[in-house]
């Protein structure tokens, strides 16, 4: 089980696209004309086999859309985990005896990659919108197409190794991801194969949301560093 991608949401795609492609060093690799259907359009940038993501509303009446509203500007939005597909059916299986709602189904193939889907119900999860996702095959991401590893760079950004969600549940929603993930938290922290999903306090009356995510500093002037876009704080490691 991995963690391969975090989403931004956004009044802005283009401010924002602009300013985390400066601060992660990273070029767009791929904007996929699938999220129309939510009524929204994105960006990707490849940090090293893993993902950050901006969606922004192009019509009313969106959840990204409420979501902005609720939470009062652009902030963290999305964590996909990719898992193997007995891991994923085991989730679900989870999911349904915990009353945790499944409330879409995602899958795409196309240049002999497929990858398929599940989003849960952020109000049963709490934090943050979850998917799990499993891909064939291993070690692809059909959500940013065919050529992301073309624009993978290697001066300044690596993979994904943390996310932080805020709540003032922390142990509940800790408890919560963990039983559904198969995980056990440990102090509000649920460990995966290279990464983790951290539960931490309130910083601000934003309320519950992804507040922060982790990326390693390939180029050493840069660990230590943390900036903050569009509500959620980079920290380089």
């Amino acid at each position: 089980m991995r963690l391969r991608q975090i989403a931004f949401v956004a009044q802005d795609l283009d401010s924002v696209v602009e300013s985390l492609g400066s601060e992660l060093g990273a070029e767009v690799c791929f904007s996929d004309p699938g999220v129309g259907v939510f009524g929204l359009h994105n960006a990707l940038f490849a940090i090293g086999d893993t993902f950050v993501e901006v969606v922004s509303p192009t019509q009313d009446g969106t959840t990204a859309g409420r979501y902005l509203e609720r939470r009062g500007g652009d902030g963290g939005y999305m964590i996909l985990l990719d898992l193997t597909a007995d891991e994923r059916s085991a989730v679900r299986s989870r999911a349904a005896e915990m009353g945790i709602r499944e409330v879409f189904q995602a899958e795409d193939t196309h240049g002999g990659h497929h990858i398929v889907g599940t989003h849960f119900h952020p109000g049963d999860t709490g934090g943050a919108i979850l998917s799990v996702d499993t891909v064939d095959p291993a070690g692809t991401w059909g959500w940013a197409g065919d050529s992301w590893a073309s624009k993978v760079r290697t001066d300044r950004a690596g993979r994904l190794t943390a996310a932080e969600i805020q709540t003032s549940r922390v142990n509940e929603l800790a408890a919560t991801w963990g039983q559904l993930l198969g995980i056990d938290p440990v102090d509000g922290v649920l460990k995966m194969d290279d990464a983790e999903v951290r539960f931490v306090e309130p910083t601000d009356d934003r309320g519950e949301g992804l507040v922060s995510f982790e990326v390693v500093a390939l180029d050493p002037v840069l660990a230590g560093r943390s900036q903050t876009i569009a509500g959620v704080r980079i920290d380089w490691k």
